[in-house]
């Protein structure tokens, strides 16, 4: 079941990540889902929003190193420098992120389970460069930990 996110703009400033945890985002669930999972999609959507955020004010190393699982990071000794120092103005550089809508993919548990989410993204330079696209996108985020007291790592993918 998609689930439109609903934010309101606030001087031209969309108010999304606490207000949507604040607010409750109410999910129906199919068989096979906790009868938390209305909660942890709100937390998981809270996450990637928190992701977003990180990378528009830190880069994305950064985002990756505190969000996403190890294969989605830069390489260890990789030059992880932010903005980089001799990029072109064609170089993507996300300036506005936000999730729009999800609905549940697949779900294992509280602790493994995958959204399809489109993400409103909007970029300095091109945003081709990164395979992303201005405005909506859609992506496959997959939530995993190994245990409830850890966080989640994510793993975006343009398919399930």
């Amino acid at each position: 079941m998609l689930r439109r996110i609903q934010m309101s703009s606030q001087g031209g400033r969309w108010v999304c990540g606490p207000l949507l945890l604040a607010l409750g985002l109410t999910v129906s669930c199919s068989s096979g889902h906790d009868q938390n999972s209305p909660a942890i999609y709100a937390a998981a959507i809270g996450e990637i929003q928190s992701y977003l955020t990180m990378e528009v004010q830190h880069g994305p190393y950064a985002a990756a190193a505190a969000y996403l699982a190890a294969d989605e990071q830069a390489p260890v000794g990789a030059d992880t420098t932010w903005p980089v120092p001799d990029a072109d103005a064609q170089t993507p550089v996300l300036i506005a992120g936000e999730v729009y809508s999800y609905e549940s993919w697949s779900w294992t548990s509280a602790d493994q389970f995958t959204l399809l989410v489109t993400l409103d993204l909007h970029f300095r330079g091109d945003p081709g460069r990164a395979n992303w696209r201005e405005g909506h996108n859609n992506q496959f985020v997959a939530f995993s930990r190994p245990t409830p007291q850890t966080r989640w790592l994510m793993h975006f993918a343009t398919g399930p």
